[in-house]
């Protein structure tokens, strides 16, 4: 016996339409993005909007620019396995991004911070700073530089 009518047409555009927002508000697309004298950096990813979601889909491309950063890491994709820490919720965004270059070769080791807040309103972006840290190779112990900016996030 088939249930028909106008009644359960209703009733089932109803329940789509509402399945269709609960799972449109279960993650939102995070893009952070900065570019200045010292980077140009854009990340990616989609965050979950319960309590324990992580960031899923995680990926970007970095170009740094300072005279003392090598020349073979000067470029670099980040990769789901990069990212190393992440909090978001409705006020914040925090990501933790930690590189190094594949292989035997010495290399730089990349941690990137990335601190933001957002301002007032649900359409509001996420602004903050970046705090980028390398540690170079050398003989011994390794130089450590840093380096500070500005940088946004939006959450869709």
């Amino acid at each position: 016996m088939a249930v028909t009518g106008r009644g359960v047409s209703i009733a089932l555009a109803a329940t789509l339409v509402f399945a269709a927002t609960v799972s449109a508000r279960a993650s939102s697309t995070v893009i952070c993005y900065a570019k200045d004298k010292a980077i140009d950096v854009e990340l990616h990813g989609s965050a979950g909007r319960s309590i324990g979601s992580g960031i899923s889909g995680f990926g970007g491309e970095a170009e740094f620019k300072m005279s003392w950063m090598p020349q073979a890491v000067r470029r670099v994709s980040f990769e789901a396995g990069h990212l190393t820490q992440s909090w978001s919720d409705d006020r914040e965004i925090r990501l933790a991004v930690s590189w190094m270059k594949e292989g035997k070769e010495p290399s730089p080791e990349l941690v990137l911070i990335i601190k933001t807040r957002r301002a007032r309103g649900d359409d509001a972006p996420y602004r903050g700073q970046y705090q980028l840290i390398a540690t170079l190779p050398d003989d011994k112990a390794g130089t450590r530089r840093e380096v500070q900016g500005k940088i946004e996030c939006s959450a869709d």
